[in-house]
């Protein structure tokens, strides 16, 4: 991963925005602590636009679980291939990326680890869960995760799909999430977290 300058990060309804330096960082004063707002990021990008990302962690939880991220152009163009040669419109996509992870430390700032082995279950059940192999590529062979933990799920329409639900299964480490609310024509990350991991 590598900062981004000159991300424009902003509550998602546009009350409150700032830039992000050089190295990255960015500061919001004044965030109302409920109801916790999502942060819409819109970074620059040459000669393609990077997509628009929406980070949907809880703002009153801090920004341990999640640091903002947001996704090159060109994989979020190499993950949604196949639905967009099909025909889905680019600005109804969602493309939800994610992780099953488990804390190996609590303090911050917070040391995750990729969990593999992990079945995803997604709702609705017409999308498909795709996991990344250990090169970091798509692998239609996999039915869990790898040793990555990275999934990802392209929904085609999200104005047809408002909430994605999402859980992990494997034995003895169950995987929480709460639901995740899409919006078309971006990318957000979607985490899963193994509350009671132990290493």
């Amino acid at each position: 991963m590598a900062p981004v300058a000159g991300a424009l990060v902003e509550l998602e309804d546009g009350s409150l925005a700032t830039t992000s330096a050089a190295d990255g960082t960015w500061a919001l004063d004044g965030v109302p602590p409920t109801p916790d707002p999502l942060i819409k990021v819109t970074a620059p990008g040459s000669p393609f636009p990077y997509p628009v990302a929406y980070n949907t962690f809880p703002l009153s939880a801090g920004l341990f679980q999640y640091d903002l991220q947001v996704m090159d152009p060109i994989l979020y163009v190499l993950l949604a291939a196949e639905d967009l040669l099909a025909g889905a419109d680019p600005n109804k996509l969602c493309l939800l990326f994610g992780a099953a992870v488990g804390f190996v430390s609590m303090d911050y700032p917070q040391i995750l680890q990729p969990i593999e082995g992990v079945t995803i279950g997604v709702q609705p059940e017409s999308l498909k869960v795709h996991y990344l192999n250990e090169a970091g590529m798509a692998d239609p062979t996999l039915t869990a995760t790898s040793s990555t933990g990275a999934f990802y799920i392209v929904v085609p329409d999200a104005t047809a799909i408002p909430m994605v639900g999402l859980w992990g299964t494997k034995p003895d480490e169950p995987l929480v999430s709460g639901p995740i609310q899409t919006r078309p024509g971006s990318f957000i990350p979607a985490g899963l977290i193994a509350p009671f991991y132990v290493p």
